[in-house]
């Protein structure tokens, strides 16, 4: 088969431009296989440095598991003891209820207790009457008396008057006494 001038030069248009397909396919591929390498690098540094990372917290928290584990020893007994502590809270909040279902017979109490209190206060309202009353009666019995002090005090110079003259009448019957053989 015998080819002529066109498709020779058809056929060496396609070649050229499989050529140039295939030249920048090759050019494609150098620039995607550059670009992978490039990522496959950065995500193997990357991939390093989280790994230098997680060593580096694995060393500062290995450091700090002590305390951690104490810690957490505290946290369990402050836990324990909060939980006895809830247990005795609730053994009072029954108590609680208990002493709660008594508060309406507290109430009738308090209430026969208040109306007592408003009778003893109208009785001390009475008692306030009775004592004042009996004050006007002292004063009155306290002026009578302080009266008949004046009175005793008039009396006296009489009385010491009669003394003197019982004596002095008395003077005559001492003087047979001493003149008595009997004594």
């Amino acid at each position: 088969m015998a080819l002529d001038a066109e498709e020779a030069r058809l056929i060496r248009e396609t070649l050229d431009d499989f050529k140039v397909g295939m030249r920048l396919r090759g050019e494609i591929n150098l620039r995607v296989a550059r670009r992978v390498t490039l990522i496959l690098r950065l995500g193997m540094v990357s991939v390093a440095l989280f790994s230098l990372v997680m060593l580096f917290m694995l060393s500062a928290f290995s450091g700090q598991v002590k305390e951690m584990r104490g810690a957490l020893m505290t946290m369990n007994n402050q836990f324990s003891s909060i939980s006895q502590d809830m247990a005795r809270i609730r053994n009072i909040l029954v108590v609680m209820e208990g002493r709660v279902a008594e508060i309406d017979t507290l109430a009738s109490h308090t209430s026969a207790i208040a109306g007592s209190m408003l009778s003893v206060d109208r009785s001390m309202g009475l008692i306030t009457d009775d004592v004042a009353a009996l004050r006007q009666e002292v004063d009155g019995i306290t002026a009578q008396v302080q009266q008949m002090q004046g009175e005793f005090r008039g009396l006296e110079p009489t009385v010491h008057g009669i003394g003197r003259d019982v004596h002095r009448m008395g003077g005559p019957m001492r003087l047979f006494n001493d003149l008595n053989p009997f004594r």
